[in-house]
This record gives C-alpha cells, sequence and structure tokens, in this order.
C-alpha cells in the first residue's frame, strides 16, 4: 500500500506543495476522477464535448454527487441538499470539470511530470496525513478509507494536481511587475489621510416633514402588492436524528475493552529514528566509472564524518547531493519502519544514537547515516482513551439505530398518512408543534429546509392533510411534517398599513432634506463660506483602513484633489444619512519599509499570476470547439 513512499522523500521545492491540503486534492475527484480522463465510448448519453472528447452524463452526474458529500462535510449542518440544484451550479461544476480536461491535454502535451519520490514528498508534506509534524502512514491509510478513496486512485489524482501546478508555474513565473507600478499601487494603498467627519441624518429632520392623509392613501393604491400577508401554516412535525439517539445509547465496559483490543494498532505508534545522511548519486543507470568514483567520494566523507561527527550537518549541507535535505544539513526528520528504500532502512534501524555508518548503496546513490535520535514505539492506555473509544461506540450505535429505523420512520409516515402518531409510538419520539410558517420558513431553523418546506406547501399537506414524506433536512436527520393549521394569503387593508405608510413616507421625506441640506452646506464650505458645522476630532484614514468609514465615504475622501487644504467632500450614505468630510493633511506611504514593499510586490504578483493563468486557460477554450448539451446539464442525476 505504500509502496510509493519506499522509492524515497526527496522533497519538492515549497512552491509546489504550497496550498496542497487535504480539502484541495481531494476536490480533484470531485471533477475529474481516475477514469474521466479517458475518451468515453459507447452511445451514452454526453453533457458536453471538447472536440471529439465527451463528457458523459455519468461523469458529471458523479461529479456533482462527489462535490454534493464534499459540500456536506465542509459545511455541516449548514449544508443544503439543493444546493447544486441549481442551472448556475451545475453549470459552474461542468465548467471545471472542461478547464481540467483542458489542462490534462496540455500536460500530456507540454510532457510535466512528477516523479515518485516528488509524490511521496508531497504526500508526506500534507498535514492530514501526519502525527505530531511527522508522516503516518496509519493516519493516511485511515483517511483515505473514510472518504472512500483507494491509495492507487489517491495518488494518480495527487499525481495530476502536482502536474497541473507545474503547468500553472510555467504560465504565472512570466509575470512582471514593473518598479513604477509597485510604487503607484503602494502609494493608493498606504497613503493616509487626516480626516474630521460631520454627519447629517434623516432623524434630525423628521419633525419638519408633513405627510397628508391623501398622499398615504396614493402610496397604498400604488404599491398595494407590498401589503399582503402571506400564506402561512402551523404544523406537526416528527424528527428522528442521530443526535437523539445517542442519549439513549448506552456502552459497556466490556463493550470498551473489546473495542480497544480490537484496534490496538490504532493506539499504538511504531518506534521512529531520525536521521540525517549525505547522499552522493549514482542511479542504476550510471556507468561503472561512475558508481566507483561515487563510493570512492562517500568512503572520504564517511572518514571525514567519523573524525569529528558535529560537522556533519555542514558537511551534509557542502557535499550531498539530495536536494530535498541538504539545505537542511542533510536532516531526513523521523521517519517509521516502512518509509524509506529497503537498504537504508536496514541500516538505519540496526544503528545506536550518535553512530555513523556509510557508505551504504541504494538505487539512489551512496549513502553516508547519522542516528541522532530514537522515538521509541508508545501505545496510549486504555483509560487515556476510554472517552474517546466510548463516543466512537456510541456514534456508530446510534447511526445503526438511526439506519434500522430510517426506513420504519418513512414507511409509518407514508402508510399513515394522516397523523404523526403511529410512527411516534413505534420509535419512541415526540410529536412536536411549530409556530407560524411561510414558504420561505419561520424562527426555528430546523424547519427551514427548502425541500421540506415545499414538501409543506404541495397540494397533498394543504388540501389533504397528508404527512410529508421522511425529509433529510441536514446529515443524520429526518423530519416528516403535518399541517394542523393553515391561514391564507391576503391583502392587508389601507386602515392596518396607515401607520406603516407614514412611517415610510417620512423618512423617505427626511431623506431628501437631509441629502438637500448636506449637498448646501458642502458648497458653502467648497466656496470658503464661514462654517458652523461641528466637527469630530481628526482621523487618520486610508484605503485599507477605513476607520469606521463607509466605502464609499473613503472613495470620496482619495478622490479629492488635496493640492489646497483643507479640502472638503461628502458622501451620500446608504442608510440616508449624509456625510460632510474635511481633509486637513496627507501622509505619503513610507517607501523605505523594505517589508511591506515586497508584502505589496508578493500580492500584486499573485493577482497578475492569477489573471495571467486564467487568461490563459481562456486562451484554451477558445481554441476548442466545446459543446455544451443544455438538456442533459440541467438533468438531475439518477
Amino acid at each position: 500500500m505504500f509502496d510509493f513512499l519506499r522509492e524515497g522523500q526527496q522533497s519538492l521545492p515549497a512552491k509546489i506543495i504550497m496550498g496542497t491540503i487535504l480539502s484541495l486534492i481531494i476536490l480533484s475527484f470531485v471533477f475529474v476522477g481516475v477514469g474521466d480522463y479517458v475518451q468515453s465510448s459507447g452511445k451514452a448519453r454526453y453533457v458536453a464535448k471538447l472536440d471529439d472528447e465527451k463528457i458523459t452524463q455519468q461523469e458529471f452526474d458523479e461529479a456533482l454527487i462527489r462535490q454534493r458529500d464534499r459540500l456536506r462535510e465542509m459545511l455541516g449542518e449548514k449544508f443544503d441538499p439543493a444546493i447544486l440544484d441549481s442551472p448556475a451550479a451545475r453549470k459552474s461544476v461542468l465548467d471545471m470539470m472542461i478547464n481540467q480536461r483542458l489542462l490534462t491535454r496540455e500536460i500530456v502535451r507540454g510532457r510535466y511530470a512528477v516523479s515518485e519520490q516528488q509524490l511521496a514528498s508531497a504526500i508526506a508534506a500534507i498535514p492530514e496525513f501526519q502525527e505530531k509534524g511527522e508522516f503516518s502512514p496509519q493516519r493516511y491509510e485511515a483517511l483515505l478509507r473514510r472518504q472512500n478513496l483507494a491509495p492507487a486512485s489517491f495518488e494518480s489524482n495527487l499525481k495530476l494536481d502536482l502536474s497541473v501546478q507545474q503547468l500553472e508555474r510555467s504560465v504565472t513565473d512570466t509575470a512582471l511587475l514593473p518598479q513604477a507600478t509597485l510604487v503607484q499601487i503602494v502609494n493608493l494603498s498606504e497613503q493616509q489621510r487626516e480626516v474630521s467627519l460631520a454627519t447629517l441624518r434623516p432623524q434630525d429632520f423628521l419633525e419638519k416633514v408633513q405627510i397628508a392623509p391623501v398622499e398615504v392613501k396614493a402610496y397604498y393604491e400604488g404599491n398595494r402588492q407590498k401589503f399582503t400577508s402571506p400564506e402561512q401554516v402551523r404544523i406537526e412535525y416528527l424528527v428522528l436524528s442521530v443526535e437523539e439517539l445517542i442519549k439513549n445509547v448506552v456502552v459497556t465496559d466490556a463493550e470498551i475493552l473489546e473495542n480497544y483490543k480490537a484496534n490496538a494498532s490504532r493506539y499504538r505508534t511504531l518506534e521512529e529514528r531520525r536521521a540525517r545522511h549525505i547522499l552522493l548519486s549514482a542511479t542504476p543507470k550510471a556507468s561503472a566509472e561512475e558508481k566507483a568514483k561515487a563510493r570512492q567520494r562517500a568512503e572520504e566523507l564517511y572518514k571525514e564524518a567519523q573524525r569529528d561527527p558535529e560537522k556533519f550537518p555542514g558537511l551534509a549541507k557542502a557535499q550531498s547531493q539530495d536536494p530535498g535535505s541538504a539545505a537542511q544539513g542533510g536532516d531526513l526528520g523521523f521517519v517509521p519502519r516502512g518509509a524509506l528504500v529497503p537498504a537504508f532502512e536496514q541500516a538505519l534501524f540496526s544503528m545506536k544514537t550518535g553512530e555513523i555508518r556509510g557508505p551504504v548503496e541504494t538505487e539512489f546513490g551512496f549513502h553516508i547515516i547519522k542516528l541522532e535520535d530514537i522515538k521509541p514505539a508508545t501505545e496510549r492506555p486504555l483509560a487515556e482513551v476510554r472517552a474517546e473509544i466510548t463516543e466512537q461506540l456510541k456514534q456508530a450505535a446510534a447511526r445503526r439505530k438511526f439506519n434500522d429505523s430510517a426506513e420504519t420512520f418513512g414507511n409509518m409516515v407514508y402508510e399513515q398518512a394522516d397523523n404523526l402518531k403511529g410512527a411516534a409510538d413505534a420509535l419512541s419520539l415526540q410529536v412536536h408543534t411549530s409556530p407560524w410558517l411561510t414558504r420561505q420558513g419561520g424562527e426555528l431553523p430546523l424547519l427551514n429546509n427548502p425541500k421540506l418546506l415545499q414538501a409543506i406547501f404541495s397540494a397533498d399537506a394543504l388540501k389533504d392533510k397528508r404527512n410529508t414524506e421522511a425529509i433529510e433536512v441536514k446529515p443524520g436527520v429526518l423530519v416528516s411534517a403535518r399541517v394542523v393549521d393553515y391561514r391564507p394569503a391576503r391583502q392587508r387593508t389601507l386602515e392596518e398599513v396607515s401607520p406603516e405608510i407614514l412611517q415610510r413616507l417620512r423618512y423617505a421625506a427626511a431623506q431628501k432634506l437631509t441629502q438637500k441640506q448636506g449637498q448646501e452646506q458642502l458648497d458653502s464650505l467648497k466656496k470658503g463660506g464661514a462654517s458652523k458645522v461641528v466637527w469630530s476630532k481628526p482621523q487618520l484614514v486610508s484605503r485599507s483602513a477605513a476607520r469606521g468609514l463607509s466605502e464609499s465615504a473613503v472613495r470620496q475622501v482619495f478622490q479629492v484633489r488635496a493640492e489646497t487644504l483643507p479640502a472638503y467632500t461628502g458622501n451620500e450614505e446608504a442608510d440616508g444619512s449624509f456625510t460632510l468630510i474635511r481633509i486637513s493633511k496627507v501622509i505619503p506611504p513610507n517607501l523605505n519599509d523594505a517589508a511591506k514593499i515586497q508584502a505589496y510586490k508578493e500580492r500584486a504578483l499573485n493577482l497578475l499570476a492569477r489573471a495571467q493563468f486564467d487568461a490563459y486557460l481562456e486562451s484554451l477554450r477558445q481554441q476548442t470547439k466545446i459543446e455544451i448539451i443544455k438538456e442533459n446539464l440541467e438533468k438531475a442525476e439518477e
């Protein structure tokens, strides 16, 4: 299973593995399983065609399911099962699949390749596969198993991800940022301006506003649709959930002990050894003369290291031909058995701490090895893991109970459609009653699932008073509901809504007065008129530090030409208020702050690189005849 690690752990450059965390790796499975790169055959219905290469309906449906599963895991209780039902969401998934196909073509055409050593290094660097900062084969295997991923498929897709990164770098590494542009960016972002504020608010003008009854009536007649009460229902509902079932699960000491013994390997860590090495390269294809030279040099370095073991890191840094560890003084970190090539491992695990051995020949060449430290194998006692095992057993038992009960729950609410009591009694559940709900939901988050609301307001539920089907409103939670009371939509009378309309009209009129007064004061200030404005205490603002100003107000501050100070501007705020702004000082950025300038340069280059790659991807699409079958794209997966 871990043969790929036995080929060595030659480190990738940091940029290759940067961002390659597990969630992004698994994302590739959402769009392209290993088989997705094989040309479809037969007459299977397809969703899109790139030149002569098809994306079949089955491939697309499977991608949707995988994406839905991934979102379910990411969002938890906030996940909405209908999240990918919209045409826009389905098109987004298809676009990602198309992009992947185009990039795969370019990878093949450009002969981008990832070696087994690079693959091993990338996997070992993924935090989710590590324990205490070191790669754990047990965690690797367990996590893939939980995701229903075979190692071979995972490794194949990760190779593809890394190849895509190589391709992306070949495009984005050419992004250039002229110094003048960088200085302009820093000036725009870091310039500070000292401002004082004065705010005029509609509330201050309400007393000056008078609204006649005829205006209220006219507004009502012209906007009757705004004053309708939506139809509402109250429901009885039944909930079957893993969370509630867990509360009734009892786990015995015997079950805990049995689980502990059956999963002993899960609570045991293998012995690990920390080594440094110096590598003199000599691949299996090297000539006998080249191998002899490498061996001779390795023997010389071995003797030199033996004479002064403290110099081993310096020797490795200067002499080792392993690009992945030389810069760290040959340090390979802590590794367990099974993580290295056999000859190297056999030598390492037969050494004593501080011992230096060599030359050891492997398929990579000749190694001088120094054993730095040993972490003995450990075993977590039962007392330490009891709570963890108890929770696992409770979860498993509750899920089994949930799975066993789900079919009964669904059948009974369907077969006894005029009440929920039968299912409640059979499964020892409680019938709940809701407050009033509209088609948009209500105050109970559990009942705001779109699919459940659609069922509640269906003809079956409203007219025939039948139970809804059992609906999964979130993972591990089924709900069935029954309408017990109904209020139809109705037009609210003028008498009912007059106070609401009066308030709305008064505030709208006050807003107009606020804007008028604010603009008049601003015009007077700009002309140098005497000011009765009470200004706030001055404060420094920048584009990145608004200090409480709205986005539009900040934009106004930095649009003002500030050659002559004080300068004035104003801003109409979203709440109807008007902000007068006095600019009294302009502070240029510190262009001598090398760290800050470098940070801006990196961010700008990242944006340029992203835009450059997006343009490259768009050019691939333009060069490809892409056909999308809309009716198949919008067909739900079966």
